[in-house]
This record gives C-alpha cells, structure tokens and sequence, in this order.
C-alpha cells in the first residue's frame, strides 16, 4: 500500500471514529450553528449502513441479502435524509429493510423480539437529547443495544472498504434504485411498530395492576416530550388506561425543539416539567429525551423522582412505566399522595 492510500485510510478511519458517542453514533446534520460544519451526511450514513452489515453478517453469520432490517427515527429534520442515505448502503446489499417512520427507541429494540417481527437488526435515527442539528444512530438485536466496543467495530468497517468487499463482497443491487421526485433512491418499505409497541405496554400495565382495562383512571399525569418522539407515550398508553393527561405539553413532534432541549438533565426542560406539573395538578410529571431511552420524573410538588435514568433494552417493562404503576398501585384510595395532607 503506498503511502497516500496509508494516509487515506487514516484519515477515513478518524474521520468516522469522531462521530461516536458513547454507545452510538451522532454528528451535525444540518448546518446553520456557527463553528459546526456538517459531520454526518448521506455519504456518511451510506458507509456506516455498510458498516452494520459487515459486522452484523460477522455476528449472525447471515449474508446481507438474508437481512431483515428496519429504521426508525426522532423528528428532527435531518432525518428523512440520512434514511435515504442508510438504504443506499443496506438496499444495494439486498436487505429487506422496513421503515416505521416516527419511532422510539425502546420499540426498535422490540421490533427484533416480538414475535410478529424479529427483525435481525434496526437502527434509530436520533441524537438523543442532543440539539437540532445533530443526529446519529443507535443500533439494536435481539441481544440489545449495541456496546461502545461494537460501535467503534461498526464504524471501523465503515471507513474500510477493503474489509467491507473481502467480508461481504460488492452490493448486488447497486444501480437499482428508483425515481423518487428526481432523486434515485432505494425505497423501505412502510411498517408500523408503535401500534404493537404501545399495545405491549398497556398490556403489561393492566397485568400489574389488576383492576381492570382503565386502571389509571382517576390519576392525573403530565407528560413534557419536549416535541422529540415520545408524546404517543400520553396520547397512546397513558389516555387509553384511563389517566388524565390534560397537563402534558409539548407532545407534538417538532424536530426543531423550540420549547426547550429535549433533555432530561437539562436544567430548563426539568423546571418545565416540575412547574407543569405542579400548575396542572398532576400526580406525577415525566420527562422524556427524543428519543426515549432516557427519562425524568417528579412528584406532584415537582420533587425530582429520577432524573436521566436510562430505558434498558431488556424486552421488560420500562422503568418510566414501571414508575407509573407503583404510583397506581399507591394512589388506588385516589388521593394525591402526600399533597393532599398538607
């Protein structure tokens, strides 16, 4: 290898190493902040799509073509654009890939258990509580979350095209994608996961509680989704089994997050929540990142409970809706805790 190819692959491994956080992967996708050139464009997300598969057909042994796979995201703007640039990498290698539109993490991870799906593996577009113009990917199988090691894997091979060939050879479909308002696109086919996914969480709250199909009727909880992705949490699980949640605010998806960062460790998005709930006579206030992996809960004095408490993928009952049914089983007399002592 000579040594401006050396010097290539250096700097292309760097390069897409910078763009890991942790345990996923995020990086500017819209321009307009001073000082923030863009970092995590079509061309980007295209390598890193790639990348998935190399060290997903390294774990299941599976040929992309074999893949079944899904998408979904936050609602920051960026992200139709980087969904376009996943399946130029997973649609050139065959992959029957699924798009779920607006989505949360949690039910990602869902989507390669429950039994109607099992999908072999799925990418959330998101950067989490990070602002507007940033957005990334955390990946998800069967076993959970990718780990910081796998990650850094995942992007290793995305700067790597030599290994990607040697290990899954070139993508057979490349050329073959379609005309979508001039633009050439390999097209995901449209599935829903949060109807089931919202189903498997009121189930599981009905089975704990016991008292029948609206047990939190009577409790009054106030949602603040800081207008990222988990406002269907109030509208979609919480108002079915009965609670009152005319105190939320901010659950309409807005990928620009103007009211406030949604962050449950930011100090102005965790007074919204408290205040909301306090002013709404709310038993209980929630707080929600984009894409709901991470949460905060205050009492009805708008007393922190947890505060940037992360969402295991575990395929059990998340720790925000377990939260929830403590507060139910508690309050079933219908009082409001200790507020109305006082």
């Amino acid at each position: 290898m000579t040594p401006f190819l050396i010097q290539r692959e250096k700097a292309m491994k760097e390069k897409y190493l910078k763009l890991q956080n942790g345990n996923a992967v995020s990086g500017v996708s819209l321009t307009g902040v001073p000082g923030e050139p863009l970092s995590l464009r079509e061309d980007e997300a295209k390598e890193i799509a790639i990348g998935f598969l190399v060290w997903l057909s390294d774990k299941t042994g599976q040929r992309p073509e074999a893949m079944t796979l899904a998408i979904g995201r936050d609602p920051r703007t960026s992200g139709p654009r980087l969904l376009d640039g996943l399946m130029d990498g997973f649609g050139a290698y065959g992959c029957k890939v699924y798009d779920f539109g607006y989505a949360a993490s949690p039910a990602m991870y869902m989507a390669t258990v429950f039994d109607d799906f099992a999908y072999d593996g799925t990418v959330m577009i998101t950067a989490g509580h990070l602002p507007y113009n940033r957005n990334g990917f955390k990946f998800f199988t069967k076993d959970g979350s990718l780990g910081e090691k796998d990650v850094t894997t995942v992007l290793e091979f995305a700067a790597d095209t030599e290994t990607q060939l040697a290990k899954i050879g070139r993508p057979p479909k490349e050329g073959q994608q379609v005309h979508r308002l001039g633009k050439l696109v390999f097209e995901a086919e449209k599935n829903d996961i949060m109807t089931p996914y919202c189903a498997f969480l009121k189930n599981r709250v009905v089975e704990e509680i016991g008292t029948g199909e609206r047990p939190l009727a009577g409790m009054k909880i106030a949602v603040d989704a800081g207008n990222g992705g988990a406002g269907f949490y109030a509208t979609r699980v919480l108002k079915p089994l009965g609670a009152d949640i005319s105190a939320s605010q901010y659950i309409e998806p807005d990928g620009m997050f103007e009211n406030h960062a949604p962050d449950p460790e930011d100090k102005d998005a965790f007074n919204a929540i408290s205040l909301q709930t306090i002013g709404g006579g709310a038993e209980l206030g929630l707080l929600f990142n984009a894409d709901m992996d991470r949460f905060a809960a205050v009492d009805c004095r708008g007393r922190e409970l947890v505060r940037g408490a992360m969402m295991p993928m575990d395929g059990g009952i998340d720790p925000a809706t377990q939260l929830v049914i403590r507060m139910a089983k508690y309050s079933r007399d219908r009082k409001k805790l200790d507020c109305e002592q006082d």
